[in-house]
């Protein structure tokens, strides 16, 4: 437990980081510095982070954030905003509001029947009243409007 302890202080002390080795429950001392780093060319990054969003539809979670991005591009969250920032002209919010609003488009045109609270919540939306605003900002119109005018 000590030893345990003491590994675990020298490691964020001289900034390292501890890994397990799974068999025999060893820890081993890396130095961050000498981790191996994935790297993915610039101009793949934008189709292997739209390919993910739409394989897996993570924004569909109401609490999506910018570090769950790492599940698709091993980035630090500096380089992911600056991908998004540079990519699509818009920050984050507004890159996982797009998705949002065209999965609430999917839902009202195919399930006609369904309420708006429940078209924001099935959608991502953390609430019905963001979920019309960022909706209107968006296209332009309500999501009501939208509806009446795409029967």
């Amino acid at each position: 437990m000590h030893i345990s302890l003491f590994l675990s202080n020298f490691a964020l002390r001289n900034w390292k980081r501890v890994i397990y080795t799974p068999i025999f429950g060893i820890k081993k001392m890396v130095n961050s510095k000498n981790t191996k780093k994935v790297n993915i060319p610039y101009e793949d990054q934008r189709k292997v982070l739209e390919e993910w969003m739409d394989k897996k539809k993570p924004y569909l979670r109401q609490n999506f954030r910018i570090e769950d991005l790492r599940a698709a591009l091993p980035l630090n969250r500096t380089y992911l905003s600056r991908l998004i920032n540079n990519e699509y002209h818009c920050s984050f919010f507004h890159f996982v509001a797009r998705y949002r609003v065209e999965e609430a488009k999917r839902l009202m045109a195919t399930n006609p029947n369904l309420m708006l609270q429940e078209v924001a919540a099935q959608a991502g939306f953390a609430s019905s009243t963001v979920f019309g605003r960022v909706f209107a900002r968006e296209t332009g119109m309500t999501p009501s409007a939208w509806r009446r005018t795409n029967k």
